[in-house]
Formats: structure tokens, C-alpha cells, sequence
């Protein structure tokens, strides 16, 4: 089995698995942005509350009957991903750089 072409040196083995790390920035720098660091405004609700998006919350208001709800929840969650929006695309060009070199040492 070591002569296959297809098994890598020992080397190699252990450069993939140090940048096991490396590998995954890109995602654990998308959730951290999406889950903790941004802050979604404050929308109304089927019963004309204030309450603060979330995604959570983003997922009740969409189903809503009412459509200014709907739109309201909907405006609100995607103007806020716009201000990040080359963060975003920064971090998605990244995550497809590294699976796309992770494939290649497979």
C-alpha cells in the first residue's frame, strides 16, 4: 500500500493534518461573523411588537400571514447582510480555495 501513488508520504500526512486549522478559517470566520458578531435590527411583529431579529426569529416572521411581516423580516435580515457583503464573498472565495485544495491532496 505505501507504493500506491495515491497514499501520501508521511510528510505530507502530517502537513494536511497541521492545516486541518488552516482549513477550516474560513468557515469559523463566517459563523462567528454570522452568529455572533452582527447585529440585526429591530422589526415588527404579527402583533405590531418590536422584537429583534435573529435568525430565529427571521424564520417564525417569513411564514407570517401577513405580508408586511413577511417583507419587513425579509428586508431587514438581507440590508443587514449587505453591509457585509464582501466580507461575505471574501470568506465564501476562501472556503472554495481550500476545498478546492483539500480535493487535491486527497
Amino acid at each position: 500500500m505505501q507504493n500506491k501513488e495515491h497514499v501520501l508520504s508521511q510528510r505530507e500526512e502530517e502537513l494536511l493534518a497541521g492545516a486541518g486549522e488552516i482549513f477550516g478559517a474560513a468557515s469559523e470566520t463566517f459563523a462567528i461573523l454570522d452568529n455572533a458578531d452582527i447585529v440585526f435590527p429591530f422589526v415588527k411583529d404579527e402583533d405590531g411588537n418590536e422584537v429583534q431579529l435573529s435568525h430565529g426569529v427571521y424564520m417564525r416572521l417569513v411564514e407570517s400571514k401577513n405580508r408586511e411581516v413577511r417583507r419587513g423580516a425579509y428586508e431587514a435580515l438581507y440590508s443587514t447582510y449587505e453591509q457585509y457583503q464582501h466580507t461575505y464573498a471574501k470568506t465564501l472565495q476562501t472556503n472554495v480555495k481550500v476545498q478546492k485544495l483539500s480535493c487535491k491532496s486527497s
